[in-house]
């Protein structure tokens, strides 16, 4: 069995016609299923009084029909960043200044929201709707390519994807990226998955991390020592980490102004896991982002909720890739290897970015091939898909009316 093209036996579709994958037209299946979660969320963020979601609402997402409610999903948090950056450019770099903190984002997405409106003159908040739904309808595809129709669906009505992808943020194009990185790798094709991994890096500067796991994949389980494929796979990622900081240099006068950024506008910087619920709990300094108690449907987001919050996504994470170990596919070590590259760093900071984990870990997306060997049946489908709808239901309300990712 070939490394490049094998998948996990455990998880091969049958081919028995079945209710979740509408006959053979697994794709088909996976567009819809996606777009019935997608209009069931919104729905019930359109319908909900605001004033039956919080006590003191300070949004009203549905007063101005189906247009408001997409003003108001792009104007909150970051969505509202990339939305500014399409919009109006970058300003006069000021770190006194608030505006500033826009430095820290890449243009990348903000430019496709851009074009976007350029090319259908759709509102800006608009166009991000439209271009982050798009891309978050081609991602499952791809990861349908790379593994096999339940690891799609698991990830795609996972709460965070679900969100996250209908929302104006940038992930669903990382994603993507790294989504070729791999499909690109495992044909052998490695400048092209160099080229993917450093696009990801250039949506999200994180992200750059993610040809270690590539590279050492090459090195420890192929056994590869030509100095060419690491050249091909490494070049593309080593130069567009070196133009992001040349054009940092250009633009704030400092190569590594987003470590700085991310400091002083959001508090983020290394520490351990303890730490980080220290921070999260603490009522003093950067911690105290959300240390203001929400109310939503009657309960109070206290900070322990959002450290319970936390723990829970990220028993998810860990168990995922724990049972990644156990799928019987020879690409397993690299899927464990990068998705613990990717994973691991999370527990070792404070800031703001501490309350992002359960969207910065759908990078680690391969554990949902570990979680799809448990589900046995179409019942055990059904059931994980109406969780993941209710959870997203309260994640969105959450990001609506308090805060969630």
């Amino acid at each position: 069995m070939s490394a490049t093209s094998a998948k996990p036996a455990s998880i091969q579709s049958s081919g028995k016609r079945s209710l979740w994958v509408l006959g053979s037209n697994k794709i088909l299946a996976l567009i819809l299923i996606l777009a019935l979660a997608k209009i069931a969320m919104l729905v019930l963020l359109y319908l909900l009084p605001p004033t039956l979601v919080t006590k003191s609402p300070i949004v009203a997402p549905a007063s101005g029909g189906f247009s408001s409610l997409i003003v108001t999903l792009n104007n909150l948090w970051d969505a509202q960043n990339y939305v500014e950056i399409a919009h109006f450019g970058y300003p006069p770099y000021n770190v006194l200044l608030w505006p500033t903190r826009l430095y820290a984002f890449s243009p990348v997405y903000p430019a496709l929201i851009f074009l976007g409106h350029y090319l259908t003159r759709l509102s800006y908040n608009e166009s991000a709707f439209f271009v982050t739904n798009l891309l978050g309808f081609l991602f499952p595809l791809m990861v349908l390519k790379l593994f096999d129709f339940r690891t799609a669906l698991l990830l795609e009505v996972f709460p965070t994807y679900l969100v996250y992808t209908t929302v104006g943020y940038s992930d669903a194009l990382a994603l993507i990226f790294l989504g070729l990185a791999f499909i690109c790798f495992f044909k052998r094709r490695y400048f092209f998955a160099g080229l993917a991994l450093g696009a990801a890096g250039l949506v999200l500067y994180d992200l750059f991390l993610a040809v270690l796991p590539f590279a050492t994949y090459l090195l420890v389980f192929q056994k590869d020592r030509k100095a060419l494929v690491y050249l091909k796979l490494l070049a593309p990622v080593l130069i567009a980490g070196a133009s992001l900081l040349a054009a940092y240099k250009i633009a704030t006068g400092n190569p590594f102004a987003f470590f700085s950024l991310e400091r002083i506008f959001w508090g983020v910087k290394a520490s351990n896991p303890i730490a980080q619920i220290q921070w999260t709990l603490s009522s003093k300094g950067a911690g105290s982002f959300l240390t203001r108690v929400y109310d939503l449907l009657g309960v109070k987001l206290t900070p322990t909720y959002w450290v319970v919050r936390n723990i829970l996504f990220e028993a998810f994470l860990f168990g995922g890739i724990i049972l990644l170990t156990q799928i019987d596919d020879p690409r397993k070590w690299l899927f464990v290897i990068y998705s613990l590259t990717l994973s691991v760093p999370l527990l070792f900071m404070v800031g703001y970015s501490v309350y992002s984990i359960p969207r910065l870990m759908l990078a680690a997306f391969p554990l949902f091939a570990g979680y799809s060997t448990m589900i046995r049946s179409e019942r055990q489908l059904g059931i994980y898909v109406t969780i993941c709808v209710v959870v997203s239901s309260w994640a969105i309300l959450s990001y609506v009316y308090a805060f969630f990712a």
